[in-house]
């Protein structure tokens, strides 16, 4: 590896967080320092898999889940790496195995708790070596920390104790290819409605499926990635025109763009645009040049700023420190403009269905969906990502994002790492896990149709 391409990469990186990344003014880190932490441990660097983890750790250090770090796709097959032969979940603040490799099944049961992962209790493991690389931790982004934890060294092994059948067991792990067939068993609680609802129209393409029960209407979109997901749309909802309510069922759509979410509200309003709210960073290169002389004399933070002139008093100064410290930000509201061709084709009572996979595009939905005062929300707290990334090349072969903007909920407040809380909050325990009787409930359902009861009364 080229050493003189490692500092390019992480300096670009570093230089594009610095100047383009759209939330310092909550997020004070010191990054000129952290810059120099990471510069000083490249030395130790041999491999583009362990470059990019030391990447992915540097970008971390924001936590926002629109600035993130990408491998290259070839590292895993040029440099054999492999992921474990198994799945977990997070209930109750505990870690549990609910899917694995099928040739595994001696070693697991469905919800067997990970207790310890080599040697450490899981969440200090977790602490030390995949929260620092998994942007969001804070609110424990099941998905992002997963895509860190099961990556490793084909030929080597992750020592696990589980606790299974009342009982904890040790096991060594092995790493397996990416690459190969394998069969997954699943034990998986999603969607448990489609057991009783009659599916009336299923588009894997563009990610959702139309269902029927009891005179109600269901839209299960899991993604908003793909650009055809309206046209196609809009050719099949006719079929729930006339229902008595309708569902919209995001828990597990974790965004895509933000458009094809805008047309999907189109569907229920009968006003053609919401208002977004957002604040963008405004680098002035002569401002700092300006404020220099006032407020450098080492004041190298937000904190020793604050500590040595009164903003209230001097409000002089707050542009200062904005212009010098790269704060200098401008508050916007953007008209979003719905398609007129979709607006109020359905019009009847609406209940959405959020969850802590609810992300990004689909968050923008929620907002929407609020602010016009569609409905009832039910589930639980959403992942709180919004932003709009800027894309970028990396030496190697992969490629980064840095989130540009700050984005806010419809009433001007913070929303990202916060997100919406719904109306009626579900709470599940292990216990509707295991249970076989509980683990066919559908919670966030069963209280929707109830809602749908008590609205006919």
């Amino acid at each position: 590896m080229c050493k003189n391409e490692m500092i390019y990469g992480l300096t670009l990186l570093y230089s594009e967080i610095k100047y383009n990344y759209g939330m310092f003014n909550r997020n004070h880190i010191n990054l000129d320092d952290e810059y120099k932490k990471i510069l000083n441990e490249l030395d130790k660097i041999d491999t583009i898999f362990d470059y990019y983890m030391l990447l992915k750790r540097f970008a971390t250090l924001l936590n926002d889940t629109h600035t993130f770090v990408s491998f290259p796709n070839d590292v895993y097959e040029k440099e054999n790496i492999g992921i474990l032969p198994f799945d977990i979940i997070l209930i109750d603040d505990k870690w549990y195995i609910n899917m694995w490799e099928e040739k595994f099944n001696d070693l697991f049961t469905p919800y067997c708790e990970l207790v310890e992962v080599n040697g450490l209790i899981t969440e200090d493991y977790f602490e030390k070596y995949v929260y620092p690389y998994s942007s969001h931790a804070s609110y424990k982004d099941t998905l992002a920390i997963r895509n860190v934890f099961i990556l490793g060294k084909i030929g080597n092994s992750l020592n696990i104790q589980i606790y299974k059948e009342n009982k904890s067991v040790q096991i060594a792990i092995p790493y397996i290819n990416i690459i190969g067939e394998y069969n997954w068993v699943t034990y998986e609680k999603h969607n448990n409605y489609s057991n009783k609802a009659k599916s009336l129209y299923i588009s894997e393409e563009n990610c959702f499926e139309l269902f029927e029960y009891n005179n109600i209407g269901i839209i299960d979109c899991w993604s908003f990635s793909n650009n055809g997901l309206m046209k196609e749309m809009i050719n099949e909802i006719g079929i729930l025109k006339d229902k008595k309510g309708i569902i919209i069922d995001l828990r597990d759509n974790h965004g895509g763009n933000g458009p094809n979410a805008d047309d999907l509200i189109a569907l229920f309003v009968n006003q053609d645009y919401y208002i977004e709210r957002t604040n963008y960073r405004v680098h002035k290169a002569y401002g700092k040049a300006r404020a220099y002389f006032k407020v450098s004399n080492g004041l190298k933070t937000y904190e020793d700023y604050l500590k040595k002139y009164d903003i209230n008093a001097n409000p002089e100064y707050q542009e200062y420190y904005q212009d010098y410290y790269n704060q200098h930000f401008e508050y916007k509201e953007d008209k979003c403009l719905l398609n007129k061709n979709y607006l109020n084709i359905l019009n009847s009572p609406v209940v959405l269905l959020v969850g802590q996979n609810t992300a990004s595009a689909a968050e923008s939905f929620v907002m929407a969906y609020k602010y016009f005062n569609r409905g009832i929300i039910i589930g639980q707290r959403t992942i709180g990502a919004g932003g709009q990334p800027l894309y970028f090349s990396l030496p190697f072969g992969g490629n980064a994002a840095i989130n540009t903007e700050d984005s806010l909920m419809f009433d001007g407040k913070p929303f990202n790492n916060i997100g919406y809380t719904p109306d009626v909050i579900v709470k599940y325990s292990i216990d509707d896990y295991c249970d076989d009787k509980k683990r066919n409930v559908d919670k966030e359902f069963e209280l929707a149709m109830e809602y749908f009861e008590e609205y006919k009364k």
